[in-house]
């Protein structure tokens, strides 16, 4: 008896050894430890990172899609950790370091039919998960944990990972335009010129706003690019012209990443719920610190704002007249700093 069972312990464990798997991955949009977790792979390059919360305001760390305008070589592959089936799809080969294959995951419980359903995992024959890399240093996500502060990592990373040139460069994002709020202003200014009394003068202040917004929406662009953001307008032959000076403070409206302090939408939470906001709001610290003060910066830089969190810099706002989630992660996708 005693025999059998050390047999069958050591067949055990020569199974186990013989296509050892990773620890199990986190999911898109799952709760993530940057320096601890892996996120699951597939069919683009995932990450951990500092991502919006959909429910409510603020921010937490979860896994999700890193530079999604780049074509990956699989895209109806089977990420890592979802079931699958060898009869159809295969699953997403990211890197040759870690093989995924439609295999039933060990120590799985069955389904209702008394099946335990295939899954595609890797496995670590050749993989080693190894300590966490200091900001500036080479990474692989697969293989590495970045230390804190990697945010801005990860153009890096994704050169590495879809095989580009070191002197890549990734083509400049330009937002869509949104009509939305313009046709909210207009509609809002023709309802309001039918009261008596004050309404036609209000009434026809707002719908001035918003033929204001249609025109702005048609020849403005907010534009990403690999260092900065800027505000370009189009030429007649529906080309970008160069960023112009800035009419409030002056300089180029264009800003440095790097710079940004906080951005945000007002009113709050609409954007998350799927719904456009009247103003898009950022801080800076690129302009030279004589502006902050000019305009609205005064309260934005108080020492009553400071006391609440505020981080110091130039403020800046626009109507929402672009697409608003477009906008929201590309501000996250860059590593623009965002207060919590």
């Amino acid at each position: 008896m005693a025999a059998m069972v050390i047999r069958v312990l050591l067949v055990s464990f020569v199974m186990a050894s013989a296509t050892p798997r990773l620890s199990p991955c986190v999911p898109a949009e799952g709760s993530c430890n940057p320096s601890l977790d892996r996120c699951c792979q597939g069919p683009g390059l995932m990450t951990c990172r500092l991502r919006s919360n959909t429910k409510d305001a603020g921010m937490s760390y979860k896994c999700g899609a890193e530079f999604t305008h780049q074509a990956v070589s699989q895209p109806k592959c089977i990420p890592e950790g979802d079931f699958c089936d060898t009869d159809s799809r295969t699953c997403c080969q990211l890197e040759d370091k870690m093989p995924l294959k439609c295999i039933k995951p060990e120590h799985e419980k069955a389904d209702s039919t008394g099946e335990v359903r295939p899954k595609c995992l890797a496995e670590a024959e050749t993989f080693s998960v190894e300590a966490c890399v200091e900001e500036g240093s080479s990474c692989s996500p697969l293989q590495n944990r970045c230390c804190q502060g990697q945010e801005r990592s990860f153009q890096q990373v994704s050169r590495q990972f879809f095989n580009l040139p070191a002197d890549a460069n990734e083509p400049p994002v330009v937002i869509k335009e949104d009509y939305t709020l313009a046709a909210a202003f207009s509609g809002l200014g023709l309802v309001l010129c039918t009261l008596p009394f004050f309404g036609f003068g209000l009434g026809l202040l707002v719908l001035l706003l918003g033929v204001l917004f249609f025109v702005q929406a048609g020849r403005v662009r907010f534009v990403f690019d690999n260092e900065a953001f800027a505000v370009q307008t189009l030429s007649t032959g529906e080309e970008l012209e160069k960023p112009g000076e800035n009419i409030v403070v002056g300089g180029e409206n264009r800003w440095k990443y790097s710079s940004f302090v906080n951005w945000e939408f007002f009113p709050k939470g609409l954007v998350e719920k799927g719904l456009p906001p009247v103003l898009v709001y950022f801080k800076e610290t690129q302009t030279p610190s004589s502006e902050w003060n000019t305009g609205p910066g005064a309260a934005a830089n108080s020492e009553e704002a400071m006391a609440k969190g505020a981080k110091p810099g130039q403020v800046h706002f626009f109507p929402c007249i672009c697409d608003a989630q477009q906008i929201k992660a590309e501000f996250e996708r860059r590593g623009c700093q965002k207060i919590s």
